[in-house]
C-alpha cells in the first residue's frame, strides 16, 4: 500500500478557547492510502497541548509509509498491533492512518465501515456541538446560532460556574462538559456538585492525564 499526505493549515471559524489556550487555526495532514485503484482517506491533526510537532509528525508519517509499503491491503485489526507499537507516541498519526486503513478496507469490500464493524444501521448516537471558552455573550451567541440537541462546553477556566449558569438560563438543552485535563482534583470535587445542580449530563477528562491518584 502507498501512503501519501498533504499538510494543510485550517482556519477556524472562531477562536477556539480551552483550558490550555486559544487557537484560531489547526495544522493538519490529509492522508491518502492507495492500493491498486482504491484510495482510503484519513486525517492527522496536530493538537498543541499534546506537544505535537510538524517535524516529528512527518518523521512518523514516513515510518508509517515504509511499513505499509511492505504489506498488502488487509483487515485493519490485523495491522493494529504493529502500527500501535510504531506510533505509540504519535496518537494523531495512528488515528489518521487507522481511519485511512478502514476506509480503504471498506472500499475493497464494497461495504460501509458501519457494516464491517457490526455497528447500528438505524439508530445512531446523537452528536454534540462544542462551544469553546469565551465571554458569556460570545458563548451565548454561539449557542443560539447553532441549534443542537446536545452542547459540549469547554471548561477549566476561572469562571466556569458563572458561564454555565448564564448559558443554562437560556436553554434546557443537555450539557456535556470537557475540561481537557484542566481542573485539579480539589477544584473538581468542589465543582461537580454545582455542575449536577445545572443538569450537566457528564464531565469529560476533568483531571490531567497523569493525575493517577486523583482518578482513583
Amino acid at each position: 500500500m502507498e501512503l501519501n499526505w498533504k499538510r494543510v493549515k485550517l482556519k477556524l471559524k472562531d477562536v477556539f478557547r480551552i483550558a490550555h489556550g486559544a487557537y484560531d487555526y489547526r495544522d493538519s495532514y490529509l492522508l491518502s492510502l492507495k492500493s491498486n485503484d482504491l484510495v482510503g482517506y484519513g486525517e492527522a491533526t496536530l493538537i498543541p497541548y499534546y506537544k505535537n510537532e510538524i517535524s516529528e509528525t512527518e518523521e512518523y508519517l514516513r515510518k508509517s509509509a515504509a511499513f505499509l509499503k511492505k504489506v498488502e491491503i488487509e483487515h485493519p485489526e490485523h495491522l493494529w498491533p504493529q502500527l500501535s507499537e510504531l506510533l505509540s507516541t504519535q496518537a494523531h498519526v495512528l488515528s489518521g492512518v487507522d481511519v485511512a486503513l478502514w476506509d480503504l478496507w471498506a472500499k475493497s469490500k464494497e461495504a460501509k465501515i458501519v457494516e464491517l464493524v457490526n455497528g447500528p444501521n438505524e439508530i445512531l448516537p446523537v452528536s454534540s456541538f462544542t462551544i469553546g471558552g469565551g465571554s458569556l455573550n460570545e458563548m451565548r451567541a454561539k449557542l443560539l446560532e447553532n441549534v443542537w440537541p446536545i452542547y459540549k462546553i469547554k471548561v477549566g477556566m476561572s469562571n466556569d460556574l458563572e458561564l454555565l449558569k448564564g448559558l443554562r438560563a437560556i436553554t434546557d438543552t443537555p450539557f456535556y462538559l470537557d475540561a481537557n485535563g484542566g481542573i485539579s482534583f480539589e477544584k473538581a470535587a468542589e465543582l461537580i456538585p454545582e455542575f449536577e445542580n445545572l443538569d450537566v449530563a457528564l464531565l469529560e477528562q476533568p483531571l490531567n492525564v497523569n493525575d493517577h491518584e486523583g482518578y482513583r
